[in-house]
């Protein structure tokens, strides 16, 4: 029976139950596990779209963000932009759902064929609209987030529109809408935050201001107000952190050059160090700080605010405050500059007297006037304030403080499991074939972490470590240790359901991670679209038998794309080029069963066993297969393109070999 519920009139509306899986669209293949093996690079992922290379097919009016976007309430007004709550807008008609579901009522809007009052929430972001078209903030900002990339502490840019509707417009990840101000303002009245809390929150700035000075970037901006925070409990000494707002960011300048700041000075006055404002009458400005080669040394600004956020944590006021006995505000400004050109912060108060001897050490480290003698990231990381009140490894959970004792780390509220073990990861991911593998890494690009459960955030960060030391003794991509590509291959290498925390991200992220690899913009995935993202040549793949490996010929790149476009490309239609579609199913049937209902993997022989698992792990038994769920998410009920078949008592048997 289908289910009922009241329309807005008053009449009953009724759901029909889903007509069961839809025929796979793609035959189904065994896995290719000897297939060779070839490395991707991002550099061509299209996180931008401007109207100098509109989409294809986009309509004249609804170009642009609006198209895909739902504003929502304000989050914020600056002098350059105002940022927005979003919700992406479900696209039903390029899913199996719209070919299965009719909904009976007259309610109001429908959209897609399903009432207001039924539709779920898309996934929530964030999208800042700059006030001028064309502005350099925007620019400095879109190329710096290009710069840095993906980090877990840096804010995430999701895409970019520039031009469209005579705007300029960022997309970026959401943050439940609170900052570390809001924390501290919230928190302050109650005697303020933890030292635990504070050293876990200072852990994750330290790593965010290493990664940006490794990508040659310094924000400028560094305040409690542009550091986004979600997943917060004070009580358990617990928040994760991302550092936003990149307006006043600069980028390394070329070898040779020095870039200045301007005449008015850069920032936010009670938080930019000496190096950054205006020069203080009576103060000679101290020297640049340069490495050994005399290049100027990013980052040591970024340090220098640090230092204020951490005594401002600690202590309740700005370092500065003694400037605001002045009796007007130009008045109190130029104090600011004085005091902080003289690195004379506060040390009378009671409060900073009560703070352990560690804790006023590195604020001391940080708060020093030349920049030179300021800690580096790397070395605020490992000063003992830090280390003595966060723990690292996998029982820490991604931001450095212990959650659990259990090795496995953090539980999705999803599925009551451990993410994988270290065990079996590599091989479930050398399983996949390169489509499958570059579908991964552009699905690690699209999320964002707070959608992600905090493990396989975890074992990402693990996982860098892991390969840079595999790298030092036996050499490779250099690529491969960074946090993308192993964020990537956890979840390419789990259930969706074990690791993904808002269902509501699903949908969206997959039409992302498509644009993404969809260079031309067309709407399709053609050869030369999945070529850009291929870096060097095929190689031999390293986990196949010594004798199978011989045997396998090296192919080259062309030749290996186009297998790829011709086992996933879709049933009874000859073009040679992957749409959405393949693209989805090639996601899912990355672990075959398990999307069901978390199933385990199998072992060499091919087939799943009641009790067998990979690793440590011990299998609780075998789960029924449930298309159903699949559905849901865009997949066919079958295990997915490239997976196997299910036998008539629920068990997933998946064929070994290859095409």
């Amino acid at each position: 029976m289908g289910q009922s519920c009241q329309s807005c009139n008053g009449g009953p509306l009724r759901i029909p139950e889903p007509n069961g899986p839809l025929k796979p669209s793609v035959p189904l293949r065994p896995r290719f596990e000897n297939e060779p093996w070839v490395a991707f690079h991002c550099n061509a992922f299209q996180v931008s779209s401007s109207t100098s290379a509109p989409r294809a097919g986009a309509e004249e009016g609804t170009q642009g963000w609006p198209k895909v976007y739902s504003l929502g309430r304000l989050l914020g007004d600056g002098i350059s932009a105002k940022v927005f709550e979003a919700e992406a807008l479900a696209d039903l008609e390029t899913t199996e759902t719209a070919q299965q579901l009719t909904v009976l009522g007259t309610c109001g809007a429908v959209a897609a064929g399903m009432p207001h009052c039924l539709r779920e929430h898309g996934r929530k972001v964030a999208i800042k609209r700059f006030h001028r078209l064309g502005s350099r903030t925007f620019m400095k900002e879109l190329t710096a987030l290009k710069r840095v990339g993906t980090h877990p502490n840096i804010l995430r840019l999701l895409e970019s529109y520039q031009g469209f509707n005579g705007e300029d417009v960022l997309v970026l990840e959401y943050c439940d809408g609170s900052t570390l101000y809001d924390l501290y303002a919230r928190e302050h009245p109650k005697g303020g935050l933890p030292e635990r809390l504070v050293a876990r929150l200072l852990r994750q700035l330290f790593l965010a201001l290493q990664h940006l000075s490794s990508c040659g970037v310094e924000h400028q901006d560094v305040k409690p107000e542009n550091m986004m925070l979600f997943g917060v409990a004070v009580s358990a000494f617990r928040a994760e952190l991302k550092l936003g707002d990149f307006g006043w960011a600069a980028i390394a300048a070329p070898e040779g050059k020095v870039s200045k700041p301007p005449p008015t000075g850069a920032g936010s006055l009670w938080y930019a160090p000496p190096e950054l404002n205006p020069p203080v009458e009576g103060v000679e400005p101290e020297p640049m700080a340069v490495d050994q080669h005399g290049e100027p040394i990013k980052g040591l600004c970024d340090m220098w605010s640090a230092g204020v956020v951490l005594y401002l944590l600690l202590v309740g006021h700005n370092p500065f405050n003694q400037a605001l006995k002045q009796s007007t505000q130009e008045a109190q400004d130029q104090e600011v500059l004085r005091l902080v050109a003289l690195g004379k912060y506060n040390c009378r108060t009671e409060r900073w007297h009560q703070l352990h001897a560690d804790a006023r050490d590195l604020v001391e480290k940080l708060l020093r006037v030349p920049p030179i003698q300021r800690s580096l990231p790397s070395e605020a990381l490992q000063h003992p304030f830090v280390t003595k009140r966060t723990v690292a490894g996998r029982v820490s959970g991604y931001g450095g403080n212990a959650i659990s004792t259990c090795m496995d780390g953090e539980h999705s509220v999803f599925f009551h499991g451990s993410v994988a073990p270290w065990a079996g990861r590599e091989r479930r991911w050398q399983r996949l074939d390169g489509f499958q593998r570059m579908a991964w890494l552009a699905m690690a690009r699209a999320l964002a972490e707070p959608e992600l459960d905090g493990a396989v955030v975890q074992g990402a960060l693990e996982g860098m470590e892991h390969e840079k030391q595999r790298q030092l003794r036996q050499g490779g991509d250099q690529r491969e240790a960074g946090f993308l590509w192993q964020l990537a291959r956890e979840l390419g290498t789990a259930p969706v359901f074990q690791w993904l925390q808002d269902r509501t991200a699903w949908p969206d992220a997959v039409r992302l991670a498509f644009s993404f690899l969809d260079v031309d913009r067309d709407g399709m995935l053609s050869a030369g679209d999945l070529l850009a993202h291929v870096a060097g040549s095929p190689q031999r793949n390293s986990t196949a038998p010594l004798a199978v490996a011989k045997m396998t010929p090296v192919l080259s790149k062309d030749e290996l794309v186009k297998i790829w476009i011709q086992r996933w490309q879709v049933k009874d239609r000859n073009e040679e080029m992957l749409p959405l579609q393949s693209f989805r199913e090639a996601l899912l049937s990355s672990c075959s069963g398990d999307d069901t209902l978390f199933g385990t993997l199998d072992d060499d022989d091919g087939f799943i066993a009641d009790t067998e698992m990979e690793g440590p792990e011990h299998a609780v038994g075998v789960v029924p297969h449930r298309g159903s769920e699949l559905q849901r998410w865009g997949g066919d009920g079958t295990g997915g393109t490239g997976g196997g078949p299910v036998s008539g008592d629920g068990k997933l048997v998946i064929p070994v070999g290859g095409i």
